[in-house]
């Protein structure tokens, strides 16, 4: 039976056996992330977004909730700020931060790449 404090990922890649150091595990998923980016030859940047007006409040001694939110827009919101430079959100990228009760959204954004065209000759 396998030891339930013990975390695998991949061989090679992570093998963390105590969970206090669980959150290592995220730095091997960025390194997965960007290696598999950087092999389909996309440019890819990282960003942190500020959700305004949602922050954590509390509701009880042991719960805090925030304001709901849409997602989608945030997302909408984000790719608009990065279209001038020709990026666009990844969403599977996405991960949920609360700083100081305070909502950011992280991720990446890949550049968007130009469709190839194929033009047809037709000679008669």
């Amino acid at each position: 039976m396998t030891d339930p404090t013990t975390l695998t990922y991949s061989p090679g890649l992570a093998h963390l056996t105590d969970l206090s150091r669980a959150s290592h595990l995220k730095y091997h998923y960025l390194a997965l992330y960007i290696y598999q980016h950087t092999m389909s030859k996309h440019n890819t940047i990282g960003f942190s977004y500020r959700v305004e007006g949602v922050t954590l409040q509390n509701t009880g001694e042991q719960l805090r909730t925030t304001t709901p939110f849409i997602t989608h827009d945030i997302i909408e919101a984000i790719d608009q700020q990065l279209k001038p430079q020709n990026y666009k959100v990844d969403p599977s990228s996405l991960r949920i931060k609360y700083t100081d009760d305070q909502l950011y959204i992280e991720g990446f954004a890949v550049e968007k790449q130009e469709p190839k065209t194929v033009g047809f000759l037709s000679g008669r």
